[in-house]
Formats: C-alpha cells, structure tokens, sequence
C-alpha cells in the first residue's frame, strides 16, 4: 500500500474544508508519523509498522519519528501485547519512537486506584479484553464490590511482578507531542485554544493542527484544524497513520 500511496498522495486522506484563512497550513519539525488508535489489536500494529518501514525505505525520509497517540489497549484480543511491544519499542529507539498517554490507558490506571468505583465503566468500556489479555478471566461488569475489590487486586498483583516494566512505561507516558504547529494528543482538543511556540504550548491567539483519535471515521480525516485517526481497527481491520514529512503533502498509510 505504501507504494501506491507515493503515487497519489491523496489517498486515504479525507479532507474536511479546512479554512486557510483560520488556520495556517500545517508544518511539522520533523517527519512525522502519527499512528491512530489501535486497541489490542497487535496483528494490525505490526502490519502497519510494516507499510511504514516500507514508506520510508521507498521514499528515503530521513530521521523519522513515530508517535502512537494513546488507546493501544481495550477491546481487541491482545492488549498485553501491543503494550509490550510499544514498550520495547520505545526503550530501544527512544528519539524515534514515542507513545502517548490515552483515554484507555488512563482508565486503566484510574481502575487501579479505585477499582470498586471505576470498575463497572472500564470493564464495560474494553477492561474485559485488557484483563483476559493479562490472563485475568471470570470478571464481571455487573459484579459487586467485593468482585471489582478483587479484580483490582489481582490486576495490581500481576502488572507490580511479572510486568512491572509495562506498568511503571504507562505511568511515565506524556499526554501530548508537539512538531511544528502540529499538537498530537490522545483525545479530541480545541484547535482554538493552542497555540505552539517551540516546544510548548500554550493557550494564545493563533489555533494550531490537533492529530487525535477517539473519534471514529472511515479514513484519515483532516479539516478545521484537526486530523481524526481513529478509523474504528477493532471492528474495520483498519489501522492508521498519518504522515507529516516538511515540504510534502500529508499522506495516509492505513492497513
């Protein structure tokens, strides 16, 4: 796919009617590839890191970076897996790879600390995918206390011993990446409301580009200051990934 994406580079990218006079034209510091949420599903993961490995060698970009912009876990069959692998990425390649924190990782976390009061929402919002990939079977949304209490403890139990790496890589993860005027963020933001300078943001006058997910649509959809990534991978088998390399238009790899 990324071969033929070179030849038009329009492909898989849904464009919205961005308004030129509202909001400048996007730049980024370096070649980014921001990839969408993915869910548990680490077959797609690794097909996608496949067509990206095969853009860049087709195309010679030179010191690119991945950013994974959170919800890497949750609904598909290997949540512990993505994890691990997104982890061993980034500690092998830490100038070239970068993982954000998303909603699902947060409730994760969140689900650790107050299991009881958080556990009905996350189990049933992809916990129960999250716990079976980590070998945790028998949970119940609709159980009590005493149940949630337990799934908790034996969720803390197995991440604090046998994968306390992947914890305390969770609990270090950044909620935002900025390149350019390009603000990378696991969940929707005002485009309004940011403006970059340097390596900062900060709530200014001048809107900057917004890359997220969590908002579902069918490819790459960039307009009004945003780019939604999430093109639903569980349910669709696509996973995505949008392409922001200096003096180039955007490009779309999608599995």
């Amino acid at each position: 796919m990324a071969l033929r994406l070179l030849k038009d580079t329009a492909v898989g990218v849904s464009h919205g009617g961005e308004n030129a006079t509202t909001f400048p034209k996007l730049r980024t510091d370096c070649p980014s590839f921001v990839v969408g949420d993915i869910h548990g599903r680490l077959d797609l993961l690794d097909r996608l890191l496949d067509e990206i490995d095969e853009f860049v060698g087709a195309t010679g970009v030179h010191d690119p970076h991945l950013v994974f912009i959170g919800n890497y876990i949750g609904f598909g069959s290997d949540s512990l897996g993505v994890l691990e692998k997104l982890r061993s990425l980034t500690s092998v390649l830490p100038g070239h790879f970068l993982c954000l924190r998303g909603r699902q990782e947060k409730l994760l976390l969140e689900f650790l600390e107050r299991p009881k009061l958080l556990g009905p929402n996350w189990l049933q919002n992809g916990g129960l995918q999250v716990l079976e990939s980590f070998g945790i079977c028998g949970s119940d949304s609709n159980g009590d206390a005493h149940h949630l209490e337990d799934i908790g403890q034996e969720l803390r139990l197995a991440l604090n011993t046998r994968w306390h790496e992947v914890l305390d890589w969770l609990v270090a993860l950044p909620s935002c990446w900025v390149s350019g005027n390009m603000l990378v963020i696991g969940a929707g933001a005002n485009p309004h409301n940011y403006s970059v300078f340097g390596s900062k943001t900060t709530k200014q006058a001048e809107p900057v580009w917004i890359a997220s997910g969590q908002k579902i649509c069918d490819a790459v959809t960039i307009g009004q200051g945003r780019i939604s990534l999430d093109t639903n991978a569980v349910q669709t088998g696509r996973l995505s990934a949008f392409v922001a390399i200096p003096g180039h238009a955007p490009v779309a790899l999608q599995t």
